[in-house]
């Protein structure tokens, strides 16, 4: 029988074009499969960063999907957050997908 605590090795992943995203009042760590296939937006909660979806990137990506994620204003590659004006979640992933090109 399989330990449950022994963690599963992270699998193949697929190209990515990964970058910083120069965005309005922060820059923020980002990978991007590319691609014509419909786009998944990952986006890691409040602990983690994209980091987070290495397990399901292969699995999307090889399905035909065009898989983003980024890191969030303090986390892995992307710059502090200002603690008087950390900006908002919802600010952040639309400038990224205009940033990236996606409607």
């Amino acid at each position: 029988m399989n330990d449950p605590m022994v963690p599963m090795p992270i699998p193949a992943q697929v190209a990515t074009k990964e970058g910083i995203a120069e965005l309005p009042g922060t820059r923020l760590g980002y990978w991007d499969t590319g691609g014509s296939g419909v786009p998944v937006v990952f986006l890691h909660p409040a602990s983690g960063s994209a980091l987070v979806w290495l397990y399901q990137q292969p699995v999307f990506a090889n399905a035909g999907y065009r898989v983003i994620a980024y890191s969030r204003g303090n986390y892995h590659n992307s710059e502090p957050a200002p603690a008087a004006n950390p900006g908002t979640g919802s600010e952040d992933l639309q400038n990224m997908m205009d940033f990236l090109g996606v409607d």
